[in-house]
């Protein structure tokens, strides 16, 4: 996705018989999306400016978001490589057992770049701790989805790291890959539990205030 393609545009593409944009992209869209509501909370919180952990994270978050955007194209092109990889000529052994090679490493690639992705996600859900504990309370709602969205990219980016590291031959690759999925996974469960206490304690706190 281009700085210059519409929503409309990339809805097009995505519902076409093309193979790319796919799941990978629409990740990483998602990420993007969690970022900008968690900046927007940042932005109409009166005391941003004089708030150094609103300020960082609205930093952090706007710098999340642009990397979110580059990895939806790091994922079309990890995917187009591994395209490109099955079309290499087969006739003979050495030609087979090239396009065996290339193709594998591909697969390395195209789970390596959804693996970055969900540590972009995850570091997204720690930036939405301190926006949801500290921002404007008249718009925690979207805290809430940004950090729903956040965690939703980090599931869906280990989805295509899993079917990936499913066809790697290399055991180990495959192996340490996969321990990373898992590790990122749990760590994103908790990361979620913190941003909804820090919602339900203002919730809370804002109870008791109008008794």
């Amino acid at each position: 996705m281009s700085d210059q393609t519409t929503i409309r545009d990339y809805l097009d593409a995505l519902a076409s018989s093309a193979p790319t944009p796919g799941g990978g992209s629409v990740a990483g869209l998602i990420n993007a999306l969690g970022c900008a509501l968690g900046e927007m909370v940042s932005a109409l919180s009166p005391n941003a400016s004089d708030d150094p952990a609103l300020c960082q994270a609205a930093a952090q978050l706007q710098a999340l978001r642009h990397a979110s955007i580059a990895a939806m194209a790091r994922d079309e092109a990890a995917y187009a490589g591994y395209i490109a990889a099955t079309r290499q000529p087969r006739s003979t052994a050495e030609e087979k057992t090239a396009r065996r090679a290339a193709m594998q490493a591909a697969l390395v690639t195209a789970a390596e770049a959804p693996i970055a992705l969900s540590r972009t996600a995850l570091a997204t859900l720690g930036c939405l701790q301190p926006v949801a504990a500290r921002g404007n309370k008249h718009v925690l709602s979207d805290a809430r989805i940004g950090a729903i969205l956040a965690d939703l990219a980090v599931r869906a980016a280990l989805i295509n790291v899993r079917v990936n590291t499913a066809l790697i031959k290399d055991a180990e690759t495959a192996a340490r890959l996969n321990d990373e999925a898992t590790e990122i996974e749990n760590e994103a469960r908790k990361r979620l539990e913190e941003v909804e206490e820090a919602l339900r304690s203002r919730s809370a706190n804002s109870a008791v205030a109008r008794e």
